[in-house]
């Protein structure tokens, strides 16, 4: 049943992703209590902790790479891509392990970042828990054309 439940809200998401695919940069829900020390922002609501979240590029791809420490009641994590750091697009959902409790590697390899007219791209998560209580990570940027080296 948990199970039907989480496919039944993970399609109406992806409708409402759909239907509205931006996300402003300040739509940040219940982020009270925010730990200072981990890249997460944490609550009561959302009990996970990301312990890293990196980008790297690999020819046309970019990699996005991301550790968690814990995951309580954890969902889902949204991932989101921006060219300019303001306005994201949510561009692909990941659903949490189930024995991740003690935390999991996650990766997502984004392969259409090569066909942006853009010089950079931003990413960035938001970590929704079974509740529907959000976290919004804050965003990580990685280069897409390389700079040349004077010579």
């Amino acid at each position: 049943m948990k199970r039907f439940f989480t496919l039944t809200v993970f399609a109406i998401i992806v409708v409402m992703a759909l239907a509205n695919n931006s996300v402003n940069a300040q739509t940040v829900a219940n982020t009270a209590g925010v730990a200072k020390n981990n890249i997460s922002k944490s609550d009561n609501a959302v009990n996970v902790v990301v312990q890293s979240f990196e980008l790297t590029k690999a020819g046309n791809t970019v990699k996005l790479n991301w550790l968690t420490s814990i995951e309580k009641n954890n969902n889902y994590f949204e991932i989101q891509r921006s060219t300019d750091g303001i306005q994201f697009d949510v561009i692909a959902l990941m659903f949490a392990k189930e024995d991740a409790e003690k935390g999991a590697f996650y990766k997502y390899n984004d392969s259409e970042s090569a066909k942006l007219s853009a010089d950079k791209v931003y990413y960035r998560l938001r970590i929704i828990d079974i509740k529907g209580n959000s976290v919004l990570l804050d965003p990580k940027k990685i280069a897409l054309t390389e700079t040349p080296v004077p010579q």
